[in-house]
């Protein structure tokens, strides 16, 4: 496995949300460790609403465990699902608390795309990864696991307009360890007591200066925890 850090928070984040039709095709991806346990399914799920009044409009698509009868699957549904709501309702507060908008070049969005990075070339279409240094998916509608996929790491994108010149956009990540069924922190991947953070920070700095073109902000890769707090487990 190899570790994936972007500079973002973790996050905020559907009423019963109604399931995407079933996709043409799927992908079936390996499986890090073998297992006789059964195959189970990732499936998009989405809610799209509009709220003319606010001229707004909000798109929420993210992923659910089908075909899994452990505890886990309920479990990791149960806790996007919250998370989803959260960011539903931040955005309605943050669309209302805005007034009147008829004078702005664009409509008010808010839209929440994800992708799988501890399975190997697994991501939604149109999903901007290439500016993260990801390589171009295969743009798959729906992932088939094996039992064995040990640690499922899920990389969201809340893109929206609030007003303004520009769009923006941020980042979260859920890391799901099914064999103990909880969400894992950085520091779970590191014996007590270790220098991660400022093994991780003086690694992050480095990269960063030999890619960027301008001074480096030196708070931003800084060893705190909130500046390292989205990360993910990719396929060695």
């Amino acid at each position: 496995m190899a570790i994936t850090l972007a500079c973002a928070l973790v996050a905020r984040v559907p009423p019963s949300p109604s399931p995407l039709p079933s996709p043409p095709s799927q992908t079936r991806l390996p499986s890090p460790t073998p297992t006789a346990l059964p195959t189970w399914q990732l499936l998009p799920q989405r809610i799209e609403e509009k709220y003319p009044e606010w001229n707004f409009s909000l798109s929420l698509t993210y992923p659910q465990i089908r075909g899994s009868d452990q505890p886990y699957a309920d479990w990791f549904n149960n806790l996007v699902s919250r998370r989803m709501e959260e960011q539903r309702q931040s955005d309605l507060q943050t669309a209302a608390d805005r007034g009147d908008t008829s004078d702005l070049p664009l409509s008010l969005t808010s839209q929440v795309d994800y992708a799988v990075l501890s399975a190997e070339g697994w991501y939604p279409p149109d999903f901007p990864w290439q500016a993260m240094g990801a390589a171009e998916g295969i743009g798959a509608q729906q992932a088939l696991f094996d039992g064995g996929h040990a640690v499922l790491s899920l990389l969201f994108q809340n893109s929206f307009y609030w007003g303004g010149a520009h769009p923006g956009s941020w980042f979260w990540t859920l890391n799901f360890d099914f064999q103990t069924g909880q969400v894992l922190d950085l520091g779970d991947l590191f014996i007590p007591g270790a220098p991660y953070l400022e093994r991780i920070a003086a690694y992050s700095a480095d990269r960063l200066r030999e890619q960027l073109d301008f001074d480096l902000w030196e708070e931003g890769v800084a060893p705190w925890e909130d500046n390292f707090a989205a990360w993910a487990l990719t396929p060695a």
